[in-house]
């Protein structure tokens, strides 16, 4: 009987701990937003939007220019003809992102707070 009530007091133990540790680590992400850069299918820099910067970011055919400022991120400029990306704005909540296709290039935002909208239907 005792190395029963013992293993229970340790299996709760194990639990109570598991727990602690995947509140810790979840709550540790969302401290501070981060803002993804790929091009053309591959990580090139993980940036911080709490720190305002201006990053060139060399696509497949052309540069562009990211600014991050006030904990938004926005294309200032862009070597693609069309320049989508640059008409597309600021982005500052996880999931967000702006996405250049001649240049191959995706930045997305990580962490912080979510959007609450997935999508909008006229």
């Amino acid at each position: 009987m005792l190395k029963r009530v013992r293993g229970d007091i340790i299996l709760i133990l194990v639990l109570i701990t598991a727990s602690v540790l995947l509140f810790v680590l979840k709550d540790n992400g969302k401290d501070g937003k981060l803002l993804k850069v790929s091009v053309n299918g591959r990580e090139i820099c993980t940036l911080s939007l709490d720190e305002d910067t201006e990053y060139e970011i060399q696509g497949f055919i052309s540069k562009n220019i990211l600014i991050i400022e006030n904990g938004g991120a926005r294309m200032k400029e862009a070597g693609c003809p069309d320049k989508l990306c640059v008409k597309q704005g600021e982005i500052s909540k996880a999931g967000e992102s702006i996405i250049c296709l001649p240049n191959r290039i995706i930045v997305s935002v990580e962490g912080g707070e979510e959007s609450g909208i997935d999508a909008t239907a006229k």
